[in-house]
């Protein structure tokens, strides 16, 4: 409950999350945002990541960029309409495997 407390604290001032220094239960929040973020689950084609990047495909082009920077997204790139790449950090495979079982 307290690391929720400050991710709020955090968010209404203005600043953005370090998913490097999160722990396993963070990833909860930060995966359903995420997912909003992407268009919601049915919007997720295709994720999977390597090494500190989430690749993904999307059905519409409706990635929030601003949304996914504010929860912890160091980049963004788009290689296509609809695929892109985003620099997330060291744990990329664990926010992955998190969205993953929220999209079923």
């Amino acid at each position: 409950m307290k690391f929720f407390k400050g991710l709020i604290r955090k968010l209404k001032f203005g600043k953005t999350i370090n998913l490097d220094s999160m722990d396993m239960d963070s990833f909860i929040l930060i995966a359903n945002e995420y997912i909003e973020a992407l268009g919601g689950k049915n919007n997720i084609e295709e994720l999977y990541s390597c090494s500190t990047r989430l690749r993904l495909k999307l059905l519409k082009n409706v990635l929030d960029e601003e949304r996914l920077i504010k929860f912890g997204a160091k980049k963004i790139i788009r290689l296509d309409e609809l695929n892109y790449q985003i620099i997330v950090g060291k744990k990329a495979s664990i926010l992955e495997e998190t969205i993953k079982k929220y999209i079923g």
